[in-house]
């Protein structure tokens, strides 16, 4: 049977994609070998080192659902509501689309559009 637990990111293989996770509930205090983390399609996200994540394991297997926001010193987005979609970036970057207006909005120090030929 599946089991969710929750974690420590104690470090980030970027190359790979993959995270290791400390387990302070664990009588060893585990920390994880390389795993994978769960992408919504073409959105992927790497948590940082410390980042409080959810880890799902079925036996050996383990895949990292992803970080877990807020009650860590994580401000609400000053944008957000329940009719913003956004990506918020630490650097105060942010892409967000308000889907009564119909209006998407790039806030960032440079945008640069990239055009197939």
């Amino acid at each position: 049977m599946a089991k969710l637990e929750f974690g420590k990111v104690s470090s980030v293989n970027y190359d790979e994609g993959t995270v290791s996770v400390y387990f302070s509930h664990t009588s060893d205090n585990n920390t994880t070998d390389k795993l994978p983390l769960l992408s919504l399609g073409t959105i992927f996200s790497i948590p940082d080192v410390d980042d409080i994540v959810a880890v799902i394991t079925d036996g050996n297997n383990k895949l990292v659902l992803g970080k877990i926001w807020g009650g860590q010193g994580d401000e609400v987005p000053e944008e957000f509501n329940k009719d913003v979609f956004g990506f918020y970036f630490d650097d105060d970057t942010n892409i967000s689309y308000d889907k009564i207006s119909g209006k998407l909005s790039i806030k960032a120090k440079k945008v640069e559009l990239i055009q197939d030929e």
